[in-house]
């Protein structure tokens, strides 16, 4: 619970215990939260393009909600199940291996040479829990309190999105704080902008557009 903490409070203490944390035991849960978010926010985005479609805002395809959104978007049980398989165990797969190479060869692009793979998939995982573990926390409690994730979609109190924002933002900070701890990069820099600036800003953009 301690080095949970020291993640969000002190990122660069916490990365310096890698050794312990790329334990499989540590690392498997970890990666499926990261699958399970994002499941979740395609599921979010899918549903928000369907009822654009619907009221007439746009005219892109709804990309099947009425296919399967019915059953996830009026059961909360379907919505855990998608979520847990397609998520946790085939998004995680997805996770660790195509999003741990990108990780890898921006730290190639920031002048880091060779980087271990699995202490860049190790990072990369870690430092986005900072926001995967209160995204999965929060929608738990959304799920307890409205009876359908249609419900809960327009029954959210808008600070809970912009509460998320900050984590997610923060988790940008940490990944910085835990390469600068592990790699001691000659350029921090070229770390800051592929790590930093153009991460905060691709999404800044993805807010302001509902992407």
């Amino acid at each position: 619970m301690k080095d949970l903490i020291n993640l969000y409070t002190a990122p660069a203490k916490f990365f310096r215990s890698l050794d312990t944390i790329q334990k499989w035991s540590y690392l498997i849960p970890v990666v499926m939260f990261y699958g399970m978010v994002l499941t979740m926010e395609r599921i979010d985005k899918v549903y928000f393009r369907a009822v654009m479609r619907e009221s007439g805002q746009t005219t892109l395809p709804d990309q099947g909600w009425l296919y399967w959104g019915q059953y996830v978007g009026e059961s909360w049980f379907y919505y855990w199940a998608m979520v847990f398989i397609f998520g946790g165990i085939v998004g995680g797969v997805i996770v660790w291996w195509v999003g741990g190479w990108w990780y890898k060869l921006r730290l190639k692009w920031s002048g880091i040479q060779d980087p271990d793979p699995k202490s860049a998939r190790t990072l990369y995982v870690y430092s986005s829990l900072v926001y995967n573990l209160p995204k999965v926390l929060s929608v738990i409690v959304i799920s307890l309190l409205f009876s359908t994730y249609i419900e809960a979609s327009s029954g959210v109190p808008t600070y809970i999105h912009t509460l998320l924002s900050v984590f997610l933002f923060w988790s940008l900070q940490a990944s910085y704080q835990g390469i600068v701890e592990v790699y001691s990069p000659q350029s921090l820099l070229k770390v800051k902008i592929w790590f930093v600036f153009l991460p905060a800003s691709l999404y800044v953009l993805s807010i302001g557009l509902g992407l």
